[in-house]
């Protein structure tokens, strides 16, 4: 993807980025937007999100705290903040010996896998990436969202409800999460 010097289409290519799992590259396009405009609070929550994503929780709420300091009371600054604190509270940070770097490019490979197998109707082997990527990233609810998605797929019910219901417990306003939760749930157990 081909980015130009201008400040919104950094911005604008650091959300696309990131929506297609390239964690790497959109920091890059965050970080170069905020070398033009560092005071710019939608790009400093944007590129805090993405750390948060790869569960970079301190840097995240450092980017989150610039955002909100940047533009008083940003609110989905604010609400990420939240979230990292929520997240932070259930579970200790995993020290699984990785770098960031390391850690950056496992959940990219893992999450690009699990959705390509998803998308093949390959279930065990998106299910398998998903609980890889899980052991990296905890606390990422799409990850425990696409788990439960493939549970389902292979008639494992209980499974899949279980995966929505942490999903939900990361992140309660997940609509996603909370509707795939109430399909499941009004499906037999097995």
């Amino acid at each position: 993807m081909a980015i130009d010097d201008d400040f919104d289409d950094l911005v604008q290519a650091g959300c696309e980025l990131f929506t297609q799992y390239r964690f790497t590259e959109s920091i890059s396009a965050f970080n170069r937007a905020l070398e033009m405009n560092s005071n710019d609070a939608e790009a400093l929550n944007n590129k805090g999100y993405v750390l948060m994503k790869l569960g970079e929780y301190g840097d995240a709420m450092t980017f989150f705290d610039k955002a909100v300091k940047a533009e008083k009371g940003f609110k989905p600054a604010l609400e990420n903040l939240k979230k990292v604190r929520a997240r932070l509270m259930l579970d200790p940070v995993p020290d699984n010996g990785l770098s960031f770097m390391e850690r950056m490019g496992k959940i990219e490979k893992f999450y690009k896998k699990g959705i390509r197998a998803f998308e093949r109707h390959q279930f065990k082997k998106a299910l398998s990436a998903f609980d890889e990527l899980l052991k990296v990233s905890p606390y990422d609810e799409e990850a425990w969202n696409d788990r439960g998605l493939s549970l389902g797929k292979l008639g494992r019910i209980r499974e899949a409800v279980q995966s929505f219901e942490r999903a939900v417990a990361l992140n309660p306003e997940y609509e996603v999460a909370v509707s795939n939760r109430r399909l499941y749930t009004d499906k037999p157990i097995e």
